[in-house]
């Protein structure tokens, strides 16, 4: 019996099938039945079907169109494999996915179902460039567990490619199949499904290329929204399950942050469908919020879980009835009949204006919390929610925020928990928004009172803007004016978004990304979060703030959206940034927390898929600033040689070059008083790897020829100073000896280099000699003269001699290696040129034994 069986469900897809069909018979591993249901085409499918002769291709017809599902379903009946995989009839494998996918099922048998990354590709099979379509940020998902993917499938969507999936055949019996009454998202219902049993994984390979076309069952139209939508309120019941119950805090761990006495052994169902419910209510979309009331109005029904719940929650019938007015789920806000009676839900939102979360993130901000939220209630837009999430401060902060929430007219919420740091509170907040836009409020600073109103109808001008900013007006705080990091911090922040060539009120962000100014003098050109007004949705696709960063963490994220949105950009200071000794930013410089934290982005921004958007010429200059700021080389170092040998990263080898041009540059620009400490520091590693590294076989560039020109002229007067030094240490970097033809006669060499000189004279790595043969011979024949003169007057005047045997033992190590061995030179010329190179070493050795 086959192992894997390949699942295709088809309808009129003639134009593609073929390919398709090819791409599944070109894998690399065979062991595969290929099950094709056709769904009741129309068109020429079934004839171009057979007209692939294969004995693995079993072809199956339904009598009239059932959707995917249906064939799916059908065609899984028939698979006979241990392994199923399903591809559509439009879409592409790579030759080797299968074999992965096997490989990978068989050593970890903890999975159940395994998936690749996706390319997306057009009619014409050429791959989309790069942030061209939505589909290709929906599907590059980082692997999660089976719990995280069922809070981003509850919180977000679908994020997985149903036709790049392998699943063992043993998962159906206990998932089930597709649900046949799904015609939009099938996959999606069946992974809500599929998780509460089992865990998945994502191959980080693109070998899977999914089509879009006209004809895509998923385009984006106003029908399939409506059945999207339509369709994920009822996948939602999924979660009202006794397996999701089980680890209801495995899949919202932050309901123990909101409610921190509970546990998994004392919950029952209906607290778990009551926290349920409240978990759906956050996410701002109709169909979450009407499932949560749905919940609630069924838990209220009956007395005794009501009881419970206004005890232990206080919630209660009145709670009830103004969530039922709060949440308009039908739009009803909108309809004219409405407007013009003037009604209104209970909570105090304008019609018509999108909702803002402004959110306020606190740590022992007593000084400065309450003239903040002055500020916020002082806004001149209405619709708004303040959400305030204390991180575990330690001062009056939460008493004077108790106060303030009294006197606010505004929806308010207050999170309290443990000290989380800046971004995971950050994130934690954006967690709980359930507005369209995000405004950020830090503690000690303030928002001028049209702000919000500005931002938000700027970005309301065009829905692709990803980032709302304006400049600031910076002030230090007068406690601490007499610091002189604050003085530095102000003079720092003044005025960056004049960094920029020009600001246009929306523009590209890829053409920021462009400007001749992006990496040039301060690296924020936008500004804090107080600065900014960002759309949910921006979020929902780009992920957070990167924990991994403390200092840069904004820049990293303005960076992400500059390559995937617009930036909108109003021209006035709707923000003021307070300067005092009490930031994190002063406690970040002191701890040079701010150097390790511009190694890591510029580190992220090579590397990460979050910067597939750079390009090779950004992701150059990002590599230089790189540079410029590590302040240990060697993990560069080694990471740049292992892609440049695996020809992993077609930059490498570029990436090299300006590695080299670097370390060059500190050899030279050394003082004589430290050139002895720099060399017996990280960078002497550094310089050996590079040496040692077959990268002196690649051509010189203009620039590099020019240099080592340079060095050459320097070096031909011999090596008599620390001057002469640290060219030939610069030089060593690029060419071998015997190419400079260096002037080594009567060199001074200091104890701490000597004897990585002598290895450099006698350097006989293969690619020096397979290139450089004639060059290498002469220059070896030299040595030995020179060697050999030096040694017999050492003799004669008893001087020096026991530093000429040390040079000969090295000699004689070294001449001993298999690039000494005739026998590796085959060719007559070879041999030519080698034999009184041999001779000379033969009798110099005899003579010196």
């Amino acid at each position: 019996m086959p192992r894997v069986s390949v699942i295709i469900p088809t309808h009129n897809q003639a134009h593609f099938i073929q390919a398709t069909i090819a791409s599944v018979l070109d894998q690399t591993y065979s062991d595969f039945e290929i099950i094709i249901v056709n769904d009741a085409s129309t068109d020429e499918t079934l004839k171009t079907i057979a007209a692939l002769r294969d004995t693995r291709i079993q072809v199956f017809s339904l009598e009239h169109n059932q959707g995917e599902s249906a064939a799916t379903n059908y065609a899984i009946h028939q698979a006979r494999g241990e392994f199923v995989a399903i591809l559509h009839s439009d879409d592409l494998w790579a030759s080797d996915k299968l074999q992965k996918q096997v490989e990978f099922l068989e050593k970890n048998p903890q999975f159940g179902a395994v998936l690749t990354r996706v390319q997306v590709i057009d009619e014409k099979s050429d791959i989309l460039p790069e942030n061209s379509h939505l589909l290709q940020r929906l599907f590059l998902q980082p692997n999660r567990t089976r719990f995280q993917w069922l809070h981003y499938f509850f919180t977000k969507d679908n994020g997985l490619c149903q036709t790049s999936t392998m699943i063992r055949r043993e998962c159906y019996d206990t998932v089930g199949f597709y649900d046949v009454r799904f015609r939009q998202i099938p996959d999606f219902d069946f992974w809500v499904r599929f998780c509460q049993h089992y865990d998945l994984y994502i191959v980080p390979e693109y070998l899977t290329q999914y089509r879009v076309h006209q004809s895509n069952i998923s385009g984006i139209c106003s029908e399939t929204i409506i059945r999207h939508t339509t369709e994920v309120f009822q996948i939602l019941k999924h979660y009202r399950s006794a397996a999701v119950y089980k680890h209801l805090f495995q899949i919202f761990p932050e309901l123990l942050e909101c409610y921190p006495t509970l546990n998994n052994t004392s919950l029952e169902s209906s607290q778990a469908l009551f926290l349920l419910a409240n978990q759906a209510l956050k996410v701002s979309r109709p169909t979450h919020q009407l499932f949560g009331l749905e919940i609630l109005y069924q838990l209220l029904r009956q007395p005794n879980i009501a009881t419970q719940l206004e005890k232990n929650y206080g919630f209660n019938y009145q709670t009830l009835a103004q969530f039922a007015g709060a949440y308009d789920i039908f739009g009803l806000q909108l309809d004219p009949l409405i407007k013009n009676h003037g009604t209104k839900p209970s909570v105090k939102h304008p019609s018509g204006l999108p909702l803002v979360s402004l959110i306020i993130p606190t740590y022992n901000g007593e000084k400065f919390i309450t003239i903040a939220c002055e500020s916020a209630i002082a806004q001149t837009y209405s619709n708004l929610e303040i959400i305030i999430s204390d991180d575990g401060s330690t001062d009056q902060t939460l008493e004077r925020v108790e106060a303030f929430k009294v006197r606010s007219g505004i929806p308010l919420k207050i999170f309290k928990h443990a000290n989380y740091g800046l971004v995971k509170n950050l994130n934690f907040c954006v967690e709980q928004a359930q507005g369209k836009y995000i405004k950020f409020l830090f503690q000690d600073d303030l928002l001028e009172p049209e702000c919000i109103t500005k931002m938000v109808d700027l970005a309301e001008k065009d829905d692709e803007v990803g980032l709302v900013f304006s400049p600031r007006e910076v002030f230090i705080h007068s406690d601490s004016t007499p610091y002189p990091l604050c003085q530095a911090a102000y003079q720092g922040a003044k005025d960056i978004h004049q960094d920029w060539s020009e600001l246009k009120p929306i523009q590209s962000g890829q053409t920021l990304l462009c400007d001749p100014q992006w990496l040039v003098g301060r690296l924020n050109k936008i500004g804090e979060p107080t600065t900014v007004l960002i759309p949910k949705f921006v979020f929902e696709t780009l992920g957070g703030f990167d924990p991994e960063l403390h200092q840069l963490l904004d820049v990293d994220f303005w960076f992400r959206i500059l390559g995937n949105y617009k930036v909108g950009f109003i021209n006035q200071s709707l923000s003021k940034l307070r300067i005092h000794t009490g930031q994190q930013t002063q406690k970040n410089i002191s701890d040079q927390e701010n150097l390790k934290d511009y190694q890591r982005l510029y580190q992220k921004m090579l590397d990460s898929p979050e910067y597939n958007f750079l390009t090779p010429e950004l992701k150059q200059i990002v590599f230089r600033k790189l540079l410029v700021k590590s302040q240990d080389l060697r993990p560069l170092t080694l990471q740049l040689l292992d892609q440049y040998h695996r020809k992993a990263n077609p930059l490498a080898l570029e990436n090299l070059r300006q590695l080299r041009l670097q370390v060059a540059g500190k050899w030279l620009n050394a003082s004589v008083d430290t050139l002895e400490s720099l060399y017996q520091s990280s960078l002497k590693e550094v310089h050996q790897m590079l040496i040692q590294s077959s990268l002196q076989v690649e051509l010189l560039t203009g620039s590099e020829r020019q240099l080592v020109n340079q060095l050459t002229q320097r070096l031909n007067q011999g090596i008599h100073t620390s001057h002469h030094l640290k060219a030939l240490l610069a030089v060593m970097l690029y060419q071998p000896a015997c190419q400079i033809n260096l002037n080594y006669q009567n060199a001074i060499i200091p104890g701490y280099f000597f004897q990585d000189f002598l290895n450099y004279l006698w350097d006989s790595s293969p690619w020096i000699i397979g290139s450089n043969l004639q060059q290498w011979i002469q220059f070896n024949r030299g040595l030995l003269k020179y060697l050999h003169t030096n040694l017999e007057l050492a003799h004669c005047t008893d001087s020096h001699l026991d530093f000429w045997h040390h040079v000969v033992a090295v000699f004689t190590k070294v001449s001993n290696t298999p690039a000494w061995n005739s026998d590796n030179y085959s060719a007559k010329k070879s041999q030519e040129l080698l034999q009184d190179l041999f001779n000379d070493r033969a009798q110099f050795l005899q003579l010196n034994t």
